[in-house]
């Protein structure tokens, strides 16, 4: 089985960083809007919440 392979996850060349939270920030985001089911993914970027979303 030589030359064969495969690799797992994203070329590190194609990922932009678009910001990080803590885990602590996310809890409390989540405490606030009384929403255990927020999408944390769409505000971590500037860590504003807008508007509450029901986690889709």
């Amino acid at each position: 089985m030589s030359g064969c392979g495969f690799k797992l996850g994203v070329n590190p060349g194609l990922v932009k960083w678009e910001g990080t939270q803590s885990v602590l920030w996310g809890e409390e985001v989540r405490e606030r809007f009384d929403a255990p089911q927020l999408n944390l993914a769409r505000y971590i970027k500037d860590g504003t919440v807008t508007d509450i979303d029901n986690g889709e």
